[in-house]
């Protein structure tokens, strides 16, 4: 019996349910992260620098556009605040960031925003509020994510440490994780 690779979770993750037949989402690599700001839209990104988007996350594999060329290097996180606004981090220091997340790879801006530095998760409390943390045991901040690598600012926290999680529930706070059991909480 073979298995489609795409399962939904129902109720509990006990529960599973195909969600369609069909292809892979992804024969090559892997998916590293997906985001859902509202139940009609869902953005995944990929160890390849593809990013994948449904308006119909349920439906099964064929409801998923896979726009590669994104990025050159592999995607580690993503987070949607909104349907209009998503970011994702990269492996050398890039954030990508779109306003029409399903629009295409042309709707998909690239910023160096931490040098060569693998950054490995991404929160954004608003559009307006993003963090994101890396290798180095940095956190790198702006209140103008679109606005290019002049507007973001890194501060190293955790020396040492790769920064490997994060979460801001909102601009007064944010939870990082290291890969030493560490927990780092700040406010900007």
């Amino acid at each position: 019996m073979k298995l489609n690779p795409f399962l939904l979770f129902e109720g509990n993750c006990a529960a599973r349910r195909r969600a369609g037949s069909g292809p892979f989402l992804d024969p090559v690599g892997y998916i590293t992260a997906m985001s859902c700001p509202t139940v009609t839209l869902c953005v995944g990104v990929h160890s390849g620098g593809d990013v994948l988007t449904s308006t119909d996350p349920t439906f099964g594999a064929s409801a998923w556009t896979v726009t590669t060329g994104v990025d050159g290097s592999g995607l580690d996180a993503v987070t949607c605040p909104s349907a209009t606004f998503c970011i994702a981090v990269d492996s050398r220091g890039g954030i990508v960031t779109s306003t029409d997340p399903t629009g295409g790879a042309v709707e998909w801006t690239f910023t160096n925003t931490d040098g060569n530095k693998h950054l490995f998760a991404v929160s954004c409390a608003t559009t307006t509020f993003c963090v994101a943390t890396d290798d180095h045991g940095d956190v790198v901040t702006t209140k103008e994510p679109t606005g290019g690598a002049a507007k973001w600012k890194i501060d190293q926290v955790d020396p040492g440490r790769w920064l490997v999680a994060v979460s801001c529930p909102s601009s007064k706070l944010c939870v990082a994780a290291d890969n030493h059991y560490g927990v780092v909480v700040g406010s900007i």
